[in-house]
Formats: C-alpha cells, sequence, structure tokens
C-alpha cells in the first residue's frame, strides 16, 4: 500500500501512547518503510480538565484476586449507579466478568427504577439505540467492541467505569505466538506489545465520555496498579490533561458529588 500511495494521511486520538509515535509506526509497518513520515501531536478538541474527572480507587482487591475482585467491584458499581442516578457505561474485559456483574447487579437496578442494557441481548447498534431512547438514565455495560464506536451525548451519559484495566488475557493464541516471537529477538514484550495494547484500549474507553464540547461527566477505574505499579504512569501520561483523585471509595464518592454539583452550577 505504501509503495502504490503517494501520501496517506493517518488520523485518530488513540495513535500516541505514552507521548510516542512509536507503537503505531511499528504495528503499521511504517517503521520500515523508506517514504517521508511527518508525525503531529495536535491539541484535544475538548476541555477535559474542565468537564472531567478521572477517580482510582484505592481500597479495591487487587484484579488478580479475580472472586473478590467482581465482588467488591460488583457492590462499588451499585453505589455508583445510585449515586449517578443511571447514565452510565461500564467497561468490562471479560465475558466473565460481564455474566457476573450483570447477573449480581440487574435485579438491584430493577427495583431503584434504572433500566440495564447488557451486551449480548440486542445486536450493538440496537442495544445502543435503545439506551440513548430511554425515557430514563439507565446503564449500559459491555466488552470488547463497547470500549470504542461509541458516541452517547449529553446527559445520557455522564459516568463511565472501568474496574479492569484491559489487558489482554495471557491465554490469548495471538499473543503466546507473539510473546514466543519476542523472546526470540531478546525483546520485552510486555513493554513492546501487552502495555500499549492496554494502553490503547484505555484511550479508546476514556474517549466515551466527551463527545462534544457540552459534555461533562466522571472516569471511575477500580484497578489500583494504574497509580502503585511503575507502567500505570504510561496509562496516565497517554491521557489528555485531567483531574486525577486517588483515594478510598468513601472519598472518591464525596469527590464525584461535590464535582457534579460544581458542574449543575455552572451548566444549570
Amino acid at each position: 500500500m505504501y509503495q502504490r500511495t503517494k501520501r496517506i494521511i493517518f488520523t485518530s486520538a488513540t495513535i500516541i501512547i505514552n507521548q510516542s509515535f512509536s507503537y503505531f509506526l511499528n504495528q503499521t509497518g511504517l517503521n520500515l518503510s523508506n517514504k517521508h513520515i511527518e508525525m503531529e501531536n495536535l491539541p484535544y478538541s475538548f476541555p477535559y480538565q474542565e468537564k472531567s474527572i478521572l477517580t482510582i480507587t484505592s481500597d479495591i482487591e487487587n484484579p488478580n484476586n479475580e472472586e473478590e475482585f467482581l465482588n467488591q467491584s460488583t457492590k462499588y458499581i451499585k453505589e455508583l449507579v445510585i449515586l449517578n442516578k443511571g447514565g452510565t457505561l461500564i467497561l468490562l474485559t471479560s465475558l466473565k466478568s460481564l455474566e457476573y456483574i450483570s447477573k449480581n447487579i440487574k435485579d438491584f437496578l430493577f427495583e431503584n427504577d434504572i433500566n440495564i442494557f447488557i451486551q449480548g441481548q440486542l445486536p450493538k447498534n440496537e442495544l445502543i439505540n435503545s439506551f440513548k431512547k430511554s425515557p430514563k438514565k439507565s446503564v449500559l455495560i459491555g466488552i470488547k467492541n463497547f470500549w470504542e464506536g461509541i458516541d452517547i451525548k449529553g446527559d445520557q451519559l455522564t459516568m463511565i467505569i472501568i474496574p479492569k484495566l484491559p489487558f489482554q488475557t495471557p491465554s490469548d493464541p495471538i499473543l503466546i505466538a507473539k510473546n514466543e516471537l519476542a523472546k526470540k529477538t531478546n525483546e520485552n514484550f510486555f513493554i513492546k506489545e501487552t502495555l500499549p495494547q492496554a494502553i490503547m484500549k484505555f484511550k479508546q474507553g476514556f474517549g466515551r465520555l466527551i463527545r462534544d464540547s457540552k459534555d461533562y461527566g466522571i472516569i471511575v477505574c477500580f484497578d489500583k496498579r494504574i497509580c502503585n505499579k511503575t507502567y500505570g504512569k504510561s496509562f496516565l501520561k497517554s491521557l489528555p490533561k485531567i483531574k486525577t483523585y486517588y483515594s478510598n471509595f468513601t472519598t472518591i464518592k464525596h469527590t464525584i458529588n461535590t464535582f457534579f454539583k460544581i458542574d449543575q452550577n455552572i451548566n444549570p
């Protein structure tokens, strides 16, 4: 393709990982091309610092303890959805977590007059349209391609919950093959492939919140590795500039309440 074309323009909000184009160049083969390449990191269009915050809980179990992590995540999700009165997108990383959390929150939400739309109930576009057209603020929950391509503006979506950082499962056959290849070339597969892929997916999920200049809201992440692991800084550096809070869940809830009160005063 590069040989047959004089000019190609690539644009995306997720091309840059950790302030670098390297991962994108490697993935597309542009690093092997003899074509002249110009790269520019343009500023974000939306005022994230004014219209949104990122909150990270410090008191939930490590995701490696899957059963306890899912239990605590479910408890926190219930409280957050009630706090936000719906208007929430929950982005998960596995079918198991989707089934577990959906099963354990749907009756609770029904009792509190909040609709829930679960990936698999309908084709993706139909499900999203049902969420948008719901007469009351609702909850949308999904995995994989729900991290991207969702465009929901306004009060219908003001909170995104990301329980776990979106690292690929180690048992993925493609991942295993790439890992074996990296071993032969003495490359750090986690740094070269696993981490950039997770950061890109995280950025895609993050991007579901603010879709135009009038949007506002909160991202909540339960995975404290983003703050207490060295690689966590790479996730944060890859996001737009945004106010970030790392604290226990009680304090996070207070922070969320304060944010929405201030925003309602600014945008009555």
